[in-house]
């Protein structure tokens, strides 16, 4: 992209004519800020790796450049050979996000079982797993409910008790 040989010489170097070109610090100063927010955005864009040692190159055109990314992509029809030495295909990289029904209804049934049985509890055990449900400490809602700590540690774990032996059905 650009050098400076000193501060009254000002040098950009073209690719197109490989030679560096003096020019004034004006041109210089321009060709500096187009040239480098471009290249910074074509690489936020993934479009290019040029180090920064290379920066000086950068002259814009992007379908010659050396450091190009786009069209480098991998197709889906190709494949590489594992550690094994076996055919890969990158879309066996890709993650399955189809949705398990089957486990999707359980859960369901589940949340469904339990918002049921934290209706039927005390006052006092809907307030404490109301309060843990929105992510509240355990100093928190001593705190609220007036009690210690232990104390509300050892309701806290007699509730769980209570409502893991009414759902153990569903799990």
């Amino acid at each position: 992209m650009i050098a400076s040989t000193s501060n009254s010489n000002y040098r950009i170097y073209s690719r197109t004519l490989h030679q560096w070109l003096n020019v004034s610090e004006e041109i210089y100063l321009d060709h500096t800020r187009f040239y480098g927010a471009f290249r910074k955005r074509t690489q936020s864009h993934g479009q290019c790796c040029c180090p920064r040692s290379k920066a000086w190159l950068c002259d814009g055109d992007c379908l010659t450049c050396e450091f190009r990314t786009v069209g480098k992509q991998l197709s889906l029809d190709y494949t590489a050979e594992d550690r094994n030495g076996k055919p890969r295909h990158p879309i066996d990289d890709l993650p399955d996000e189809t949705v398990n029904i089957p486990c999707a209804a359980e859960k369901y049934e589940l949340k469904k079982a339990l918002y049921e049985l934290i209706g039927r509890l005390e006052p006092e055990n809907q307030l404490i797993c109301q309060r843990i449900m929105e992510g509240k400490s355990e100093r928190e809602i001593a705190a609220e409910l007036g009690i210690s700590r232990s104390t509300y540690t050892y309701r806290r774990d007699k509730l769980f008790q209570v409502l893991r032996k009414q759902l153990a059905t569903y799990m």
